[in-house]
């Protein structure tokens, strides 16, 4: 608990689909290497419960895909010998503007 580093990580995705058959190969997964050397690997990202912020943080059903209009945090926990993640999954701010004219040539 010494050595413990936090480094957030940004990466955007369209919403998609985390798995598309039943095959090992067919689902979404990340690989973290840290580094000394060390590899974490989580081979389905589908598997992960997420939670609703804002929700009293209730647990929800497996993420099997991105939707549109939400925001997904994942936390990943490295360990020795293992890793485990969480999700917290919110709705996107929505903005609004007023009407703008514009002129195109």
């Amino acid at each position: 608990t010494d050595k413990v580093e936090t480094n957030p990580f940004w990466l955007n995705y369209v919403p998609q689909p985390l798995s598309r058959g039943s095959n090992d190969a067919d689902y979404v997964g990340i690989e973290i290497t840290t580094p000394d050397g060390n590899v974490y690997k989580i081979n389905r990202l589908s598997d992960i419960t997420g939670s609703e912020a804002g929700q009293g943080q209730t647990a929800r059903d497996n993420i099997t895909r991105w939707l549109p209009n939400h925001h997904y945090t994942y936390t990943f926990n490295l360990k020795k010998t293992e890793v485990t993640a969480t999700a917290t999954v919110t709705k996107w701010n929505e903005v609004t503007a007023g009407d703008k004219d514009v002129s195109i040539e």
